[in-house]
């Protein structure tokens, strides 16, 4: 009997460590890790990594690094921030499409990517449940050739996961856009918040979009 209760101690112990596991990110790409994971990856699946300044930055034949000099994409325009572009980043028998990875001084702080039920019902089965909620919007359209006005409602899906700094959220929603059609959308990542970047890139952003001012000598021969 007592040899009973040991093994039994030992399983619920085995069981108690596996569910106190933290999510601190999703296969190689974990919050924090540094950008080597980004190569190692490409390396391992024959790609190389590119610097691209123009659309499209999603490719299967490679990663791609954002240029900061890009015209047509959005960038974060803090010089510490590095950011590389997956169109498929494949873990543990499952894909996950058009990854986004952001990088602060070399350090991972923020995933994202499309949507995927198994990926999300796969970290319920490791990491224990994720809050689950729903959110309602409530629009008011007008049909033009009525002129009757009807109240629609969309709803949002959200599946949120906290783990010390880390905030994981995946969520499937809809909203109506103004010819009262239902529109889609949905999404999950995983992110850090570090001030110092928010501020840094707060202030490049005003300093990009700050038009320089002319000496008075110019100002002169104007």
């Amino acid at each position: 009997m007592k040899r009973l209760l040991l093994s039994l101690t030992a399983i619920l112990a085995y069981f108690n460590s596996f569910s106190q596991e933290k999510f601190t990110g999703i296969g190689v790409f974990k919050i924090g890790s540094d950008s080597s994971v980004v190569y190692n990856y490409a390396e391992e699946k024959c790609k190389k990594v590119k610097v691209i300044s123009s659309i499209p930055v999603f490719d299967k034949k490679y990663i791609a690094k954002i240029s900061k000099g890009a015209a047509d994409i959005i960038v974060d325009p803090c010089p510490d921030v590095s950011e590389y572009r997956l169109a498929l980043y494949e873990v543990a028998g499952m894909k996950l499409k058009n990854v986004e990875l952001t990088f602060y001084k070399n350090k991972l702080i923020k995933f994202r990517s499309d949507y995927s039920t198994e990926v999300v019902n796969a970290l319920d089965q490791k990491y224990g449940k994720s809050e689950s909620t729903i959110k309602y919007d409530t629009a008011s359209c007008v049909y033009q050739l009525t002129g009757i006005t009807r109240k629609l409602v969309a709803k949002t899906y959200h599946n949120n996961r906290e783990s010390d700094d880390i905030h994981f959220s995946a969520f499937v929603g809809s909203y109506y856009d103004d010819k009262c059609n239902e529109q889609y959308y949905s999404g999950l990542s995983y992110s850090i918040q570090v001030l110092e970047q928010l501020k840094c890139s707060n202030e490049a952003s005003k300093n990009k979009y700050t038009p320089k001012l002319k000496d008075e000598k110019q100002l002169k021969d104007l």
